[in-house]
């Protein structure tokens, strides 16, 4: 079937969501995604919150301020992005289904660009990337309190005993006011690199933790791997550039933003004048992270 102004778009758009469906768009398993109607999407720090304080029960209630000052929120602003292939007459009757493909195709690197943006705010936690209320970078060992600092950061390689140290930072954690902050309950994302797959997949997944024989001694065996109580689901990503890093988040507190202003629009047209077949693909994205680092823990191994 020839392909005319009334068959070229269904046979792009059908092959368009094809190719977008074969990307994992995996970071929507712990990063919050937005389609806020607004012109700048303004995160709040909630650090002028504290505790609640006696009352008489008859005079005014004391009055507190989203953001303490001097520590205030984040507001994320958009960027847009655009492609468009032309193809020739010539090459829609000489190259079967090459209308098709390159819809595919298209649809292919869109979501790519979707989770390179999303893995980005991960690849530079820990320097170059976006910044919480305070300045900090998302993954840090000075985040600021009302009194006192904060760690969601360590170096440790990835194996158990690293991520039991990371389940018991969330147990320990407080939010800027220093009260308990304990996430474990929301479950979680162990989010590594290709690298890493096997050994994350080992620590959550195998139903006992296995000890050394020694030559002496009755050896312990079958101890429960506490480390898959937790609900923790593996995330794999290529998009992920260091092969050693790896990052627990909560699927509570979901503290990466990815914001889409405009949603992926496909146009297609044949041009009347040289009879090219156009596909055009436009959207609008912001990328960061909340104004409080509550709910992200990562490795800087070196």
């Amino acid at each position: 079937m020839a392909l005319t102004t009334t068959n070229v778009k269904r046979t792009a758009v059908e092959a368009f969501f094809e190719g977008m469906a074969i990307v994992s768009d995996n970071w929507r398993s712990f990063m919050d995604f937005r389609t806020d109607d607004v012109p700048a999407l303004r995160l709040a720090a909630m650090t002028g919150l504290g505790n609640f304080g006696t009352w008489d029960g008859a005079s005014d209630l004391s009055v507190n301020t989203i953001d303490r000052p001097g520590h205030d929120g984040v507001t994320l602003s958009y960027s847009q992005y655009g492609y468009q292939c032309r193809i020739s007459k010539a090459d829609v009757a000489d190259v079967p289904g090459i209308v098709s493909e390159a819809s595919k195709k298209i649809g292919v690197s869109l979501a790519n660009t979707y989770s390179n943006l999303a893995f980005a705010m991960l690849n530079t936690a820990m320097g170059g990337g976006p910044t919480v209320g305070s300045g900090n970078q998302l993954i840090s060992p000075t985040h600021t309190r009302a009194s006192g600092t904060r760690s969601n950061h360590t170096s440790s390689a990835l194996d158990r005993a690293a991520f039991m140290a990371a389940i018991t930072a969330y147990r320990n954690w407080t939010n800027y006011q220093s009260q308990p902050y304990d996430l474990t309950a929301g479950g979680f994302c162990l989010v590594v690199p290709p690298a890493l797959e096997e050994a994350a997949k080992q620590i959550v997944r195998s139903p006992f933790a296995l000890t050394s024989i020694t030559t002496t001694g009755a050896p312990a065996q079958g101890e429960a791997n506490i480390a898959g109580d937790y609900g923790t689901e593996v995330i794999v990503s290529p998009h992920l550039t260091d092969t050693n890093n790896w990052f627990l988040m909560s699927k509570l507190e979901r503290t990466c933003k990815v914001w889409e202003r405009f949603a992926p629009s496909i146009a297609t047209s044949v041009d009347e004048d040289d009879k090219r077949v156009k596909i055009s693909v436009d959207f609008a994205l912001a990328t960061g992270v909340n104004a409080q680092p509550d709910g992200a823990y990562g490795a800087e191994v070196s």
